[in-house]
């Protein structure tokens, strides 16, 4: 091997390991911007779906990924996705504890296991329900199994996380938006006058600034 293929060779060892570098700095990153607005990793579970969302007509074993953002609940080829911004609440309870919460309305988008809750009476088990709207209709998906607790656990964790996020999210945006405005501004200018903290001189200094005048 001659001097030049060595240099061609280091050279191209050199640039995979600043690639490599940088995908490894790029996740560090990522990782650590999803830490600091409290992003969770996604997570994929094996339930039974028994009905409720409009675009999955068959009970099927589905999987259910929750997300930071949404659910999407998939069997086959088949997909039906539930944004958190949808949802109206989220329940663990048994059969007997939906039929005497969930409205008329909700329980028919269940189709036939709806009508399954009268026998399930005294059944012990327990089921997650999600209820959502749909172009202003009042939807329940519901899933069994035996994982539904955890299933439940992890939705509620990484549905809590999103509404506390969107609540940080409209407190900046309201506070942006009092720092853009100049009456705003001008409205605690006058309270500091009245408090004696600044002087007429420099009140009126700051409301022309304030004002463009």
């Amino acid at each position: 091997m001659g001097l030049f293929d060595k240099e061609k060779l280091t050279e191209m060892a050199n640039k995979a390991k600043e690639t490599v570098k940088e995908s490894w700095d790029e996740a560090k990153a990522e990782q650590e911007r999803r830490k600091e607005l409290g992003l969770l990793d996604d997570v994929s579970i094996k339930l039974e779906y028994k009905g409720g969302h409009p675009a999955l007509k068959k009970e099927k074993d589905c999987t259910l990924k929750i997300t930071n953002e949404d659910i999407t609940i998939s069997y086959g080829i088949s997909q039906g996705k539930i944004d958190f911004s949808s949802i109206t609440g989220m329940h663990y309870e048994t059969a007997e504890q939906i039929s005497r919460r969930v409205t008329a309305t909700r329980l028919l988008t269940l189709g036939v296991f709806a009508f399954a809750f009268k026998k399930k009476k005294k059944d012990s088990e327990k089921y997650l329900t999600v209820e959502f709207t749909n172009n202003n209709i009042e939807c329940a998906v519901l899933f069994a199994g035996k994982k539904t607790q955890d299933a439940y656990s992890k939705l509620y964790e990484r549905y809590s996380n999103y509404k506390t996020r969107e609540n940080v999210q409209i407190e900046s945006e309201e506070t942006i938006k009092e720092k853009n405005d100049p009456y705003e501004e001008l409205k605690k200018l006058k309270e500091l006058l009245d408090m004696g903290i600044i002087n007429e001189e420099e009140f009126e200094s700051k409301k022309k600034e304030l004002l463009n005048l």
